[in-house]
């Protein structure tokens, strides 16, 4: 009954804290779209993603990291407090989140790994990027992505590459290796699982502002890369019409050029692209963050926790006998 009670209870937190904290962001995300207009694309992509995300790492951190350490601490071995409905209703719920999300994630990982299978043909390009395989497919889609965390794997099917330029190939694989260097597949692997339904528009809403923010951050790191803005821009015409019927890519984690979920994204991008070439000032691109900068931050983050957690525990606890009562 000890460890039921202590599975329960930390259900019923993470239930509680995500749907409480997801409840109080949405009148939030009214009011970020002017928000993000005002910020550089890769910062606007960072705050839509930890925006989206905050709710769920919240009601993890919450359940493990307090609810979990005070009922170990307070709670007898020998407690004979018994699990009512409201409580096996709450802890229910937290099974069905994690089972909903567990299925999820394995669906997305399956279906993108028979996705890469059934279009990567054995004809490999040449390259000139490290790191990076680039495969022709026979598929009679219109296709240029990019697919993996760990070992990213750029195709491109044959009527991209013939339409296009060497010059617009090279840009937009370019633009594809930005993605790589973001981590945007993880990223919208992590985005396309916690997927929130559409009747909560404005959550809803923000994935599209995340894959139109990624996007315009991949192009102008691209450009910094050495990505010419008039090939890129010409890349993206041309992909975007050859592409302009094709919407059977968004169950697959993958970083499209022309992405289906965010077709309408493909104008001002290419306006963007535009206002660039007739400036002549070039985006410097997204800074790579240093290791020790984010290492720093976690080490700050633990010695708070761990300063806190003493005086936090108690009232963790008291609020767990009020879930259990």
């Amino acid at each position: 009954m000890f460890y039921l009670l202590c599975i329960a209870l930390c259900l019923a937190v993470m239930v509680l804290v995500t749907a409480g904290t997801l409840f109080l962001s949405i009148p939030l995300a009214r009011v970020i779209h002017p928000v993000l207009r005002r910020l550089p694309a890769s910062a606007a992509a960072n705050l839509v993603l930890l925006f989206r995300l905050f709710p769920f790492l919240l009601g993890i951190v919450v359940s493990a990291g307090l609810a979990l350490p005070a009922f170990l601490e307070f709670e007898p071995r020998t407690t004979h407090e018994m699990l009512d409905w409201p409580l096996l209703l709450l802890a229910a719920s937290g099974v069905l989140v994690c089972c909903v999300l567990l299925v999820r994630a394995g669906c997305l990982m399956l279906s993108t790994r028979r996705w890469l299978r059934e279009r990567k043909s054995a004809q490999q390009l040449p390259s000139s990027f490290p790191h990076a395989e680039i495969y022709r497919t026979t598929d009679p889609s219109s296709l240029l992505a990019v697919t993996g965390i760990f070992r990213p794997t750029i195709l491109v099917s044959a009527d991209i590459t013939d339409a296009l330029t060497p010059r617009e190939l090279d840009a937009a694989i370019r633009h594809e290796l930005a993605h790589v260097r973001s981590w945007d597949n993880l990223k919208q692997f992590v985005l396309k699982v916690t997927h929130l339904p559409s009747w909560i528009r404005p959550l809803h809403d923000l994935d599209h502002a995340w894959i139109q923010s990624s996007e315009v951050a991949a192009d102008e790191t691209a450009l910094a890369t050495g990505a010419p803005p008039l090939d890129l821009s010409a890349a993206l015409i041309k992909v975007a019409r050859l592409a302009a019927g094709e919407s059977n890519f968004g169950s697959v984690a993958a970083s499209h050029l022309v992405p289906c979920e965010c077709k309408s994204a493909t104008a001002t991008r290419a306006a963007r692209l535009r206002q660039i070439l007739e400036s002549g000032k070039l985006p410097h691109g997204k800074k790579d963050s240093h290791p020790l900068r984010a290492a720093g931050f976690l080490l700050a983050a633990c010695a708070l926790y761990l300063v806190c957690l003493g005086t936090m525990l108690p009232a963790m606890h008291e609020i767990l006998e009020i879930l259990v009562r």
